[in-house]
């Protein structure tokens, strides 16, 4: 994939970022969301002009994609003012330990 298709044209910045997982998954999120974890937050460099890139050498592809649906997920809901109509976050059972505690381990 070419960094053109990540670069925000009006500022010539990266509005992406990687994360790759243990196994060497690749992922590409939008910093915006990628910033609602404090973890990845204190790694980025927004005025970088390269993809950056942040290692999570002990979360699994699928461990991190689950982490990354339920940054989406908090980005869509999280300025919601009626708790009461936010549909339930859903994760595979077989998923949802590892995410979860992958999520205390990145402090979401």
């Amino acid at each position: 994939m070419g960094n053109f298709l990540l670069i925000d044209m009006a500022t010539g910045r990266n509005t992406f970022i990687r994360l790759v997982s243990g196994d060497d998954k690749e992922f590409f999120v939008e910093m915006r969301i990628a910033a609602l974890c404090d973890t990845v937050l204190k790694q980025m460099n927004t005025s970088a002009s390269d993809i950056q890139t942040v290692r999570f050498g002990t979360i699994s592809g699928e461990t991190l994609e689950g982490v990354i649906q339920y940054l989406h997920y908090k980005a869509k809901y999280m300025d919601e003012p009626n708790y009461q109509t936010i549909p339930e976050f859903y994760i595979e059972p077989r998923l949802s330990l590892d995410v979860l505690k992958a999520a205390i381990h990145l402090k979401l």
